[in-house]
């Protein structure tokens, strides 16, 4: 009996063991099989079109002006105050600073008090002339109204006394106004005076040089600043004979420094190489006035040295490389097919291909881990 209930217990745990390894068995067949049948890479195609495409060059340029001023001082003296530097744009007329003036200032006001003391002469001489000129017509007046009372000679005596009156007053005024025309000459001398103590730009552009700082001392024989007429800057810059071929009189180009942008054309485009770079000299006319550029400045120049029209392109995305060798995946009978493609020029969205594939190709634009040569792909729906 007690044999018969060990051979129950062993049957029951070998039945539990078979079970469980059939069903351990069945979980790993199925992880099996799940790896020996991926699903197909989902990808996106797209034919090749046709368009223009364009490959835009990088150099580095200088810019020059065509004319430049140098402006020097007037006077001997320190500089109070500077209002410009070096690569502010300003107009004719700007004051560029300002020299110490404190002596002139002190003469200047000694000459509007002479000023206004020579005009209120002036005014007191007015008065005395008007009130002798009354006095004559009171003279006269009163002689004929008391002819009879008033003796000749004391009429006479009379009237020779205001006329001198009038005379003296005449001579007052003429004396006040002298005085006053000089005083307004010296005025306006003092104020010459006070003009040579501030630097002023004689035309309007870029200043390529401030030679003054405050504090500073200024000379005539010094110059204190250079200006260049923006109006006429251009921009020199080198390119190799790669890029030569593609270039034309009045090609449109576009400078930058540091943020600013501005825009310009080719002028002159030279057939001679540098001896010692081998580069061709080429001169644009800067034709975007918000560039605030000085002589000699350090530009960029940016410009189109290659275009292509009616060209066949794909995405950029689209074109894979294997030792230096283009190439892309068509798709064919569902699957990828490796292509190798003769890529011309670039940009940072589509690239031209000069052979390889043709307008009636589907090019799979979409990369996928496991996408390879012969592998079956499945296309997804175009977004719409």
């Amino acid at each position: 009996m007690q044999m018969q209930a060990h051979k129950t217990y062993y049957l029951c745990g070998a039945l539990l063991w078979a079970v469980f390894s059939l069903l351990l068995f069945s979980g790993c067949s199925n992880d099996v099989q799940a790896i020996e049948t991926p699903a197909k890479p989902i990808v996106q195609t797209e034919s090749p079109i046709r368009g223009d495409i364009s490959l835009e060059s990088e150099f580095i340029g200088k810019a020059e002006s065509g004319t430049q001023v140098t402006v020097y001082p007037e006077a001997v003296g320190e500089v109070r105050s500077v209002f410009f530097g070096a690569g502010d744009i300003v107009k004719a007329g700007d004051v560029l600073c300002a020299l110490n003036a404190d002596k002139l200032q002190n003469t200047h006001a000694n000459a509007e008090v002479a000023i206004r003391a020579a005009e209120n002469r002036v005014k007191s001489a007015a008065v005395s002339l008007a009130s002798a000129r009354q006095a004559l017509e009171d003279v006269l007046y009163g002689y004929e109204s008391l002819k009879d009372a008033i003796p000749q000679k004391t009429h006479e005596q009379q009237v020779a006394a205001a006329e001198d009156a009038i005379a003296q007053a005449e001579l007052a005024k003429e004396s006040a106004e002298i005085a006053l025309r000089q005083a307004q000459i010296s005025l306006a001398q003092v104020n010459d005076s006070m003009l040579d103590y501030k630097i002023v730009a004689p035309i309007s552009g870029v200043i390529d040089q401030c030679n003054v700082d405050v504090f500073s001392a200024v000379s005539p024989q010094t110059p204190a600043y250079v200006i260049a007429e923006k109006e006429y800057m251009t921009v020199v810059f080198h390119v190799p004979e790669t890029s030569l071929t593609y270039l034309r009189l009045g090609d449109a180009i576009t400078i930058r420094k540091e943020d600013a942008a501005g825009k310009g054309e080719i002028t002159e485009i030279s057939y001679s190489a540098n001896a010692v770079n081998r580069l061709y000299a080429i001169e644009a006319r800067i034709s975007d006035s918000e560039l605030s550029l000085t002589s000699e400045s350090n530009v960029k120049v940016l410009l189109e040295t290659n275009h292509a029209e009616n060209a066949l392109l794909l995405p950029i995305d689209a074109v894979y490389y294997d030792g230096g060798e283009a190439y892309v995946y068509r798709l064919q009978d569902g699957r990828a097919a490796k292509t190798p493609v003769e890529i011309g020029m670039a940009d940072d969205e589509k690239a031209q291909v000069l052979s390889g594939v043709t307008a009636e190709d589907k090019i799979i634009t979409t990369w996928h881990k496991r996408l390879g040569d012969g592998v079956e792909v499945e296309v997804a729906e175009a977004k719409k």
